[in-house]
């Protein structure tokens, strides 16, 4: 998920802010998936969401630029395969 506009549930707690902003990071930025250094801004974030409780907490984790056209492509793709069995 490259678009970092979406807005949490109500309640909802980030459990780590997403590294898609231009400020410096002390630490190299690491793909989640598969660990490579991110040079610059992630291509793109994954959403990771749970909850305990009545607290709902949400993750967004960088991926490099191979990795989020992956997921993405995957994501895509199940859901189209989903869609036809209905």
């Amino acid at each position: 998920m490259s678009d970092s506009t979406h807005q949490p549930q109500a309640g909802a707690q980030p459990a780590r802010r997403a590294l898609l902003d231009d400020e410096p990071v002390a630490e190299a930025i690491r793909c989640d998936m598969c660990d490579a250094v991110i040079e610059g801004r992630p291509a793109g974030s994954g959403l990771f969401m749970w909850h305990r409780g009545d607290e709902v907490r949400y993750e967004e984790p960088p991926l490099c630029e191979g990795c989020s056209g992956a997921l993405t492509l995957g994501a895509v793709w199940r859901w189209s395969e989903s869609a036809g069995e209905e």
